[in-house]
């Protein structure tokens, strides 16, 4: 876990970096880069479970289910 965390952090700022070299508005910069930073580390969670040995087929299916919930409403 302690690898995903560093990666997680390292694509925050690399994202960052490239975004206010383009001169992104500050708004989208830190949108964009949270939303790499929780998804390497849901990945990262994900691929922990699993390597546990804990099934994460119907962990998987509640967040589609939830995401689709979000994105309708």
């Amino acid at each position: 876990m302690r690898a995903t965390w560093w990666l997680a952090t390292a694509a925050r700022r690399i994202t960052r970096f490239s975004l206010l070299r383009r001169r992104v508005d500050a708004t989208i910069e830190s949108f964009v880069s949270s939303l790499f930073f929780y998804g390497i580390l849901l990945i990262g969670g994900i691929a922990a479970l699993t390597s546990l040995g804990v099934s994460t087929a119907s962990l998987l299916a509640v967040l589609g289910a939830a995401g689709l919930a979000i994105g309708l409403a």
